[in-house]
C-alpha cells in the first residue's frame, strides 16, 4: 500500500492561527467524526506555538490517503487486523511530506 492523492495543492484556507483548525479539517473528505475531532485537537495545539496569532495564515493542503482508510469501519474483524499490518508496513513509507502542510503569512 502506497499513499495516494497529495501531488498538488488541493486546498487554501486562510485565517488567523486560532481560527484554522475548523476550516481545515471542514476541506478534508472521508474522515469520520472521530477523526476529525482527533485532527482538530492537533491542529488547534500546532497552531497555537509558533504562530503569531494576530496575523493571517495560508494553509496550502494536500490531501495524502493510505487507499481503504474510509471503509475500514466496514471491514469484518480479520480483514481489519490485515488492514491494520498492512497499514503499519505502508507508514514506513511516509514522510514529512505526507504529514505536514504548508502554512504561511
Amino acid at each position: 500500500m502506497r499513499p495516494v492523492g497529495g501531488e498538488s495543492t488541493t486546498t487554501q484556507v486562510s485565517d488567523k492561527p486560532a481560527n484554522l483548525p475548523g476550516p481545515i479539517v471542514q476541506q478534508l473528505t472521508g474522515l469520520d467524526e472521530d477523526m476529525r475531532t482527533y485532527l482538530r485537537n492537533r491542529l488547534v495545539l500546532e497552531c497555537s506555538t509558533g504562530m503569531y496569532v494576530s496575523r493571517q495564515y495560508r494553509a496550502e493542503l494536500r490531501s495524502w490517503r493510505i487507499p481503504g482508510q474510509g471503509d475500514y469501519a466496514t471491514f469484518a474483524s480479520e480483514v481489519r487486523r490485515d488492514y491494520a499490518v498492512q497499514v503499519l508496513i505502508a507508514m514506513r513509507l511516509l514522510t514529512d511530506d505526507h504529514r505536514t502542510f504548508r502554512a504561511v503569512r
